[in-house]
């Protein structure tokens, strides 16, 4: 008589259909949301709108860049205060030279990265009102990495000495090529900058420079002293870009401010009517 034989199951991870049912639907949920997020996303973009994170309060970066493209034609694009680079800024002047300048000498790998990739020169300087030394606080993040001391909880890991240069030295270094479209955010030293820019600023077309709402260092500018200044130089606000609220709260602390020319054409919104 033949006994049942009963065959040793396998050790192999075998799911039951069930399982694969469902890991076959995830998956095809997960696509089916990327799809229909960016086909919103363009038919939102069609008709002039975007989609925007709950309390973001101002359009991204990357649109401002985009709008900006439209009214500005720079040669060289100058990105004081690059880290670890500005995609967005690239994305959208992508045929221009670029100087790139960082005074945190960690991030010279990514200088050295964003240089292969672009028509690039740079500086590991601090761009400063005159040409010297200055001692900078390297922090936990070395993205806030200042000359000035951050009002918020963050660990400083230690100060450095950096040098400084203004930046129409760097200009004429590197014999740059006019007019000039200038991206500051370097924590707070925004005003050093500027005054270090007297000759390169006559030649440039748009700054874009990020304003503190809410004190962010000890002894560092607000939006305030940065408009009045550009004022002064004779730029005017076109454009507020990439908002960002205090870790601490829903309260407006950092924005990006477009300069352009108080005099430029495409400031004038009166139209003729025929």
């Amino acid at each position: 008589m033949n006994l049942p034989y009963n065959r040793p199951r396998k050790s192999l991870d075998l799911k039951t259909p069930i399982e694969v049912f469902i890991e076959q639907s995830v998956t095809l949920n997960s696509r089916f949301q990327d799809v229909m997020k960016t086909f919103i996303k363009n038919l939102l973009r069609r008709t002039g709108r975007e989609f925007r994170i709950v309390d973001a309060p101002t359009r991204s970066f990357s649109r401002g860049m985009e709008i900006l493209r439209e009214v500005i034609t720079p040669e060289t694009i100058i990105d004081i205060g690059v880290a670890s680079g500005t995609p967005e800024l690239y994305k959208h002047f992508n045929s221009q030279s670029y100087l790139l300048i960082e005074a945190n000498p960690a991030f010279k790998p990514d200088l050295l990265l964003i240089k292969s990739q672009l028509n690039a020169v740079f500086e590991n300087v601090f761009c400063g009102s005159e040409r010297g030394q200055t001692l900078l606080k390297i922090y936990s993040d070395p993205r806030k990495s200042s000359v000035f001391e951050i009002t918020r909880e963050m660990k400083q890991v230690e100060e450095i000495q950096v040098p400084v240069e203004r930046l129409d030295s760097l200009v004429q270094k590197h014999n740059l090529e006019p007019p000039y479209l200038i991206k500051i955010d370097v924590e707070g030293a925004e005003i050093e900058v500027i005054k270090g820019a007297e000759s390169t600023l006559a030649q440039t077309q748009a700054v874009v420079a990020e304003a503190s709402v809410l004190p962010k260092y000890k002894g560092g500018p607000e939006l305030a002293d940065l408009v009045v200044l550009m004022y002064e130089k004779g730029f005017s606000v076109f454009d507020i870009l990439a908002g960002t609220n205090h870790p601490n709260g829903n309260y407006l602390y950092q924005v990006d401010l477009v300069f352009v020319k108080t005099g430029a054409k495409f400031r004038n919104l009166i139209r003729k009517i025929n």
